[in-house]
């Protein structure tokens, strides 16, 4: 299930800079008996996060009403919180007074085999390396590829 602005539904407009350009953040998080675990922690960093991207402050009452609205009733699950700098107009000048496209998504907990546990996992070395860039390290932005 997804909130965007506050509202169900699956689609954004076609003009959110966080499709454009990748111009958001995010948080993903756990929820445990209905309630998004470590909350104040997700959203510090997600405030922070905005603040070094120049976003207005993300309204965190707004956003934690929407995670409980989609976490109420789930013993376990998956919750993610993305902001965008919201609609723009062509090009990479952002407006000087955004409104922030609010994106609230659950999804089901991850159910691994039991043997994950007890055996453990292969892991390997990836040969890709990622983009390197100091004004943006410790962000988690949209722009992750």
């Amino acid at each position: 299930m997804f909130l965007i602005d506050g509202r169900e539904s699956d689609s954004i407009s076609v003009l959110d800079r966080g499709l454009h350009y990748g111009d958001g953040l995010f948080e993903t998080m756990a929820v445990i008996d209905g309630s998004p675990w470590l909350w104040e922690r997700h959203m510090r960093r997600l405030c922070q996060g905005a603040r070094r991207l120049g976003f207005p402050g993300p309204d965190v009452p707004r956003l934690r009403e929407e995670a409980l609205r989609l976490g109420a009733g789930h013993a376990r699950a998956v919750l993610k919180v993305i902001i965008t700098r919201g609609r723009g107009t062509r090009g990479y000048r952002a407006e000087e007074t955004p409104r922030l496209t609010r994106i609230v998504a659950r999804y089901a907990w991850p159910d691994y085999p039991a043997d994950f546990s007890t055996e453990g996992i292969q892991v390997r070395v990836c040969d890709t390396r990622l983009g390197d860039n100091p004004h943006l390290a410790g962000l988690k932005h949209l722009n992750r590829l």
